[in-house]
């Protein structure tokens, strides 16, 4: 379970402060909810996972900004879109000027059944998803698991770990 604090004023939650490399956001990026409406904190478990509807990203950056509020605000004018399910993003973020400089998302969606499915095509080094899948083991007791659908293919190739929709 991973509980994260809703950052005031803004559409952002932060996990808690860490120097660990790998930091963890959620930035609901559905402009329909009202900021004033967002919960202090989101707890991040099954029910949460198959029941939310703050629709945004988890927003996986190397580590945590030293402005948690220009991150906010950078983040805010970034065209992440809406997913059709909570998502991932790695993001390449810079703290000055304060930049998003490259984002790369992995958005999901619920079948009629409530399997999650990959729907969009995205590249990323394998060193990532290892990292990421090391940091989500050790900050949660359940791993979120993705199923790989016949829409999907997935390939890896040295150094990259594929994913595109068919």
């Amino acid at each position: 379970m991973i509980t994260l604090t809703h950052v005031d004023d803004t559409r952002l939650y932060q996990a808690e402060h860490s120097t660990d490399p790998g930091f963890l956001t959620y930035y609901v990026s559905d402009q329909e909810v009202e900021k004033k409406d967002l919960p202090p904190t989101i707890t991040v478990d099954t029910e949460w996972w198959s029941k939310s509807t703050l629709r945004g990203y988890f927003l996986i950056l190397p580590n945590e900004p030293a402005d948690i509020r220009a991150f906010a605000a950078v983040t805010d004018e970034y065209p992440f879109g809406v997913p059709g399910h909570a998502s991932f993003a790695w993001v390449q973020y810079q703290e000055n000027p304060a930049k998003i400089n490259n984002v790369y998302k992995l958005d999901l969606n619920q079948d009629e059944g409530g399997e999650l499915l990959i729907t969009t095509g995205a590249m990323f080094r394998f060193s990532t998803i290892i990292s990421f899948l090391s940091w989500l083991m050790r900050a949660s007791e359940r791993v979120l698991l993705f199923r790989i659908t016949s829409s999907s293919t997935c390939s890896m190739r040295s150094p990259s770990f594929s994913i595109t929709k068919k």
